[in-house]
């Protein structure tokens, strides 16, 4: 609201060709209180005047030689951005009220004064304009906001949006570079959680007072939320490679910068940032793209150890849609399971391995070779590993029904990501009760170097999933790690021949010597022994003079669905 004091310190400009009925409005209004009075004679003086001072209420004589009141509030008019003229007109020619209303004036008052009413109309007008001045601040603040972040008062997501709309018409216009940098302070949520919240908010305060600092002038930086930040970069090189370098100069004194640490509260703190760039040219790309690429780039800098920049590169942008096509695909049920035998000394079937393939709409059948790397990198493993494991169990479950295959196991290769979930074994149980899969058929197949880390972990939570009847197989026995001692710690029932010494077991002595070491090793281990890539009688009939139990190979069959498994074999 508008107080009495707020009214009695706004600006008012008496404008009159005549000296008394200036001096009669001055001693009026310096009676009542005003404080801020103005007056001129001439009235060609009063937008100068008035576009200097902004009034607050102008008394305005609409009959002056020279520019009358009409012409003056004309104007006015066009200095008011709103078309508002706070004018209250003065006139002895009555028949100008009108004529004075229509041409912006707030008010009219008639020569001869009554003084009562003057000072009326005077105070209730500047009631009116003081509150529309606080309307239109309020809007400005509504609209700041609504522009920026509150916590750091720099432009938020939507401004920069904006800003870089415009930058890229710039730029197109003038055939200048501009680059977009995206930055993420480094373990950020570690000192939230550490620290606490109103300390993290402390950070990113300094943190966005050191970027503006970094910037040069008509350069902006945004904060997108959490403690990511957008640094907009105008008017670069029209040369590439030179405008690349200045991006990345920019991008290296805000690294250094966040090298010299932080005071929060008197406590020190190390806060680095790893910094994404992209550097753009006209406005034909997405400003969302744009925005996207600048973050794959982020976490390249990231993957590359943090406190680092890194700029765009297209391969970043291909490992991306490929994860966000492995998502799409595992919704729509795109991957599928597909069974290579496993046979006995005797040939007889006694289970397969199941491997999961990609039927992609448009590239056809994907290998694993093709997306499981990327999946573990990702952290796709973790739903495309479960979604295995249940389908695995599902099938143990189909393969129960039928006599002939009711005794077959069923071998899932598990990848480290998963097995290092906390929540590994309940997963396993899950999956277990869900599909009533009898869990002594269910084999595991791991690595050795994904139990090398973390040992003692790795063998507790082998035995809680063995408590349930689950066995593990390891799969690269005779590499690496696979030392007599440390397989006789290891809850396992089978280690598998890589098919790497299989391939040439007949012709290489090295590679003989190792199946032949691991085959050794099982009378000592108690455990079985199969061997993979298994393609020629030559190599089975070695294997199986030297003792090996199982077999797994082309030369038994190749990965197939389930139902060509099993027409295949039993038909």
């Amino acid at each position: 609201m508008v107080s009495e004091d707020d009214i009695l310190d706004a600006r008012i400009l008496i404008v009159d060709d005549q000296q008394a009925n200036v001096q009669l409005l001055e001693q009026l209004l310096q009676e009542v209180g005003y404080r801020q009075v103005s007056s001129t004679l001439d009235p060609q003086a009063v937008c100068p005047l008035h576009r200097a001072n902004r009034y607050d209420l102008i008394l305005l004589d609409l009959q002056m030689p020279g520019m009358d009141g009409f012409e003056v509030m004309a104007g006015l008019k066009e200095i008011e951005s709103d078309g508002y003229a706070p004018i209250l007109a003065i006139t002895a020619q009555p028949d100008h009220k009108l004529r004075a209303l229509a041409s912006g004036a707030r008010d009219f008052v008639a020569k001869p004064f009554d003084l009562l009413e003057v000072k009326t109309r005077i105070h209730n007008l500047l009631q009116v304009r003081l509150l529309y001045r606080q309307l239109e601040h309020s809007n400005r603040a509504l609209a700041s906001l609504a522009l920026h972040d509150p916590l750091t008062c720099l432009p938020n997501r939507r401004l920069l949006m904006d800003r870089l709309k415009q930058a890229m018409l710039t730029s197109a216009r003038t055939g200048e570079h501009g680059a977009l940098i995206f930055l993420d302070l480094d373990n950020f949520k570690q000192l939230n959680d550490t620290l606490g919240h109103d300390m993290g908010d402390l950070l990113l305060q300094q943190a966005a007072a050191r970027l503006q600092a970094c910037l040069r002038e008509g350069d902006s930086v945004a904060r997108l939320g959490g403690d990511e930040f957008v640094i907009l970069l105008e008017a670069l090189s029209a040369h590439d490679a030179e405008a690349a370098t200045q991006a990345e100069s920019i991008a290296n004194k805000i690294l250094q910068s966040f090298a010299a640490g932080f005071q929060l509260r008197g406590q020190a703190c190390d806060s680095t940032a790893s910094v994404g760039i992209v550097v753009f040219l006209g406005a034909h790309e997405d400003q969302n793209d744009l925005i996207n690429k600048a973050d794959l780039a982020m976490y390249q800098a990231k993957s590359a150890g943090r406190n680092t920049a890194r700029f765009f590169a297209p391969a970043a942008q291909a490992r991306e849609a490929l994860v966000k096509d492995m998502r799409r695909g595992l919704a729509m049920q795109e991957f599928v399971l597909y069974y290579q035998v496993q046979v006995n000394r005797q040939g007889v079937p006694t289970g397969a391995e199941a491997l999961v393939r990609w039927k992609h709409p448009q590239s056809g059948l994907l290998a694993p070779a093709h997306f499981i790397p990327l999946a573990e990198e990702s952290g796709m493993i973790l739903a495309l590993g479960q979604w295995v494991l249940l389908s695995a169990c599902a099938q143990l479950t189909h393969w129960a029904q039928r006599s002939e295959t009711a005794h077959w196991t069923v071998a899932v290769n598990l990848s480290a990501v998963q097995f290092a979930q906390p929540n590994f074994v309940a997963l396993v149980v899950g999956a277990l009760q869900q599909t009533a899969a009898n869990p002594r058929l269910l084999r595991f197949e791991m690595s050795a170097g994904m139990l090398a880390q973390d040992t003692e972990n790795a063998i507790a939570k082998m035995n809680a999933v063995k408590a349930h009847g689950v066995g593990f197989s390891l799969g690269d026995a005779g590499i690496g790690y696979a030392s007599l001692s440390y397989l006789r710690r290891l809850p396992l029932d089978q280690l598998k021949i890589d098919r790497s010494f299989v391939r040439d077991i007949v012709t290489n002595p090295s590679d003989s010597v190792v199946a032949r070491t691991i085959l050794e090793r099982r009378s000592s281990l108690r455990l079985k022994v199969i061997a993979e890539g298994v393609e020629t009688p030559r190599q089975r009939d070695f294997l199986a003079r030297m003792g090996c139990d199982a077999f797994q190979g082309y030369l038994f069959g190749r990965p197939v669905p389930a139902c060509a498994l099993v027409e295949h074999l039993l038909h």
